[in-house]
């Protein structure tokens, strides 16, 4: 599926502040997603989410139930999946939680990813200012997440 400049500039990544503040069920989750990254993202199904559990990519469910945390995880992880490794992803999400607080990491990459999208304003160019190029090599560590409270 090719995504046309109009659709990029259009997408809206949500922030932290609105996605659900309910604790959800698997279903719940994966509706989310397909409705939140439907342009981006085609699978959504939930051997994938328990896959990005038992690899520690994601925090695991509490109850069954999924809450802010990993449901911000999970659209880092699907919209960086076909062009980053899991573990690269996991390796750079790490990074972002070492720095930030969740919240303030997820934010952070709501607000790059839109930046790289083109649009009106920036006649097709992306802002890299805030790209940090010696980072990435770090991503390539194992998988491992934290649980910031």
């Amino acid at each position: 599926m090719r995504i046309t400049p109009e659709q990029a500039s259009a997408f809206h990544c949500p922030r932290w502040e609105e996605l659900p503040k309910l604790l959800l069920y698997m279903d719940q989750v994966i509706l989310v997603l397909e409705e939140t990254l439907s342009l981006f993202v085609e699978e959504k199904e939930k051997t994938m989410i328990n896959n990005y559990v038992k690899q520690k990519v994601i925090l695991p469910p509490v109850q069954k139930k999924y809450g802010r945390e990993q449901l911000a995880q999970l659209m880092v992880v699907c919209l960086l999946k076909k062009v980053l490794s899991i573990n690269e992803i996991a390796g750079l999400m790490e990074l972002m939680i070492a720095r930030f607080s969740q919240q303030e990491a997820y934010d952070s990459f709501c607000s790059a990813l839109e930046n790289g999208c083109p649009n009106e304003k920036t006649n097709g160019q992306t802002d890299e200012k805030e790209i940090e190029p010696q980072r990435v090599g770090a991503a390539r560590q194992p998988n491992t997440y934290r649980n910031r409270a």
